[in-house]
């Protein structure tokens, strides 16, 4: 639906849309209940406060992680980082003069930020909420035309229009575009932010000025999404592309290499960090391992705080469940984990499928092969061919952490070291093999083995894309990344 709007059609337009404005009832105006007010907060101590507010519970809630970078000592604080990202994102709306903020929102704002931080966010925080602090300047018929259809500038004209009204956009009859402040009188939406609190606009196809789309009703799980603002959950899975719980460490002030790791959503994940006892945890799905052949714990990856497992001797590793290679949903997949070898290790296993002590019962693997300075892949399929890659002399170096991926797609499999490719593509389509248990370090009553360590063994049952590797392969070897609270990336 195309809107243009010319002089003489805005007055009838503006009056039918008074006549209208008003009814309590409908969702187009969810919006106008009366703001909760609060003790006043001034726009100069708000990021102080809310900074604060964001430290405390990561300190509570993620055990106080933050980017300590190359050089501790130097490293900034967290609230120093998020005070930073919130004068960059928060602070402008709160000083701009057409968007009116209200101290006394902005406290009741607070206060009940710090129920939810003492909770770790259960209950999620909302941009609706924080939308509420303004009460704008712009009065029915205002002017609100935005510089251009970037989201920061539709947000400031959306905010400078008074409480109750919202600005929408039309195309004008001689090009352009203008913004006016009207009361909502329907479900029809001119632009993404232009719903009531509760609601996102469902724009359609090649939305421009001009074209409206509807104000739906936020999703729930398991409902496809474009961005977090669809989403009852404020999360937009960008691996499912659905409306899902948030991932760990969304609301944390660094990301782990862990926390990375379960957002990415793997079929399996095994930190390999078990001080005591035979049982391999694994991190969501219920697909525990054993430790065989008498594991000990070693220092495991950068800002690991769990360890990793020693590998070396037959029948010493860990064994996976069966389970594991049965629950791939096709042929995509990828394969990963880290692993140093020892000086004196010469070639052995480093994950491996297979249903028996015969060649032709093992499957998918991936070796430090045929010598201790290679690296090699195989992608075994359910006939029996093999279909390998292997990396040049020289690759591996002892005592030194690596990070492995082998990938396939259903017509190409590569295998990546530290974040780039090594050994040429597998070109060819055909049903990888993975029944079996999934051998980590080992392969039964053969006396072939690295000695050194393996850590954070991971299986997905699609193919993580090169950004994703490297940035596994970047939070393995750098440690705990900084991120901004979820809400100043919200309004960035």
């Amino acid at each position: 639906m195309m809107r243009t709007v010319t002089s003489s059609s805005l007055l009838g337009f503006l009056l039918l849309a008074a006549c209208s404005a008003g009814n309590d009832d409908d969702p187009a105006n969810a919006d106008m209940a009366p703001p909760v007010e609060g003790r006043p907060v001034s726009a100069a101590d708000f990021c102080d406060e809310l900074a604060a507010l964001v430290c405390d519970a990561n300190t509570r809630c993620c055990g106080g992680v933050v980017d300590v970078g190359s050089d501790p000592d130097d490293a900034e604080t967290c609230e120093e980082q998020q005070l930073a990202a919130c004068r960059g994102s928060v602070e402008p709306l709160l000083e701009d003069p057409r968007t009116a903020y209200v101290p006394e929102r902005g406290g009741a704002f607070l206060d009940a930020f710090e129920v939810q931080a003492e909770g770790c966010f259960a209950a999620p925080p909302s941009v609706d909420d924080f939308m509420a602090l303004f009460e704008g300047t712009g009065v029915e018929g205002a002017d609100c035309t935005p510089p251009s259809t970037d989201t920061d500038d539709l947000r400031v004209s959306q905010l400078s229009c008074a409480d109750g009204l919202a600005c929408h956009l039309y195309a004008r009859s001689t090009g352009g575009i203008r913004g006016t402040c009207e009361p909502r009188e329907d479900m029809d939406c001119s632009h993404v932010l232009d719903c009531a609190s509760g609601y996102y606009c469902n724009q359609p196809e090649g939305w421009e000025p001009g074209r409206w789309g509807s104000c739906q009703p936020l999703k729930t799980n398991a409902w496809e999404c474009t961005s977090d603002q669809q989403c009852e959950s404020r999360y937009c899975s960008p691996v499912s592309g659905q409306c899902a719980d948030p991932e760990p460490q969304r609301y944390c002030a660094a990301r782990t290499y862990g926390g990375l790791v379960v957002a990415h959503e793997p079929l399996g994940y095994w930190r390999l960090g078990e001080g005591s006892g035979t049982a391999a945890a694994t991190v969501g799905a219920g697909f525990d391992g054993e430790y065989t052949g008498g594991t000990t714990l070693v220092e495991g990856i950068a800002g690991d705080d769990d360890g990793a497992v020693s590998i070396g001797g037959m029948n010493r590793g860990v064994i996976l469940p069966e389970a594991v290679g049965e629950s791939f949903s096709g042929r995509r997949m990828t394969l990963e984990l880290w692993f140093q070898r020892s000086g004196s290790s010469e070639t052995g296993p480093l994950l491996e499928f297979g249903q028996d002590d015969e060649e032709a019962g093992r499957g998918v693997r991936i070796w430090n092969h045929n010598a201790a300075d290679k690296l090699h892949a195989n992608f075994r399929d359910v006939d029996g061919t093999g279909h390998s890659t292997t990396s040049a002399e020289g690759t591996i170096e002892a005592d030194t952490w690596y990070h492995v991926v082998a990938t396939y797609d259903g017509s190409t499999g590569r295998l990546y070291l530290d974040g780039s490719t090594v050994g040429e593509p597998i070109e060819g389509s055909f049903e990888p093999q993975t029944t079996g248990e999934l051998f980590v370090g080992l392969r039964m009553d053969d006396e072939r083995s690295v000695q050194g360590s393996v850590d954070e063994v991971a299986v997905y049952d699609r193919v993580l894309s090169s950004g994703e590797i490297r940035a596994h392969r970047d939070r393995g070897k750098d440690g705990p990344a900084a991120q901004d609270f979820v809400l100043f990336r919200w309004l960035r």
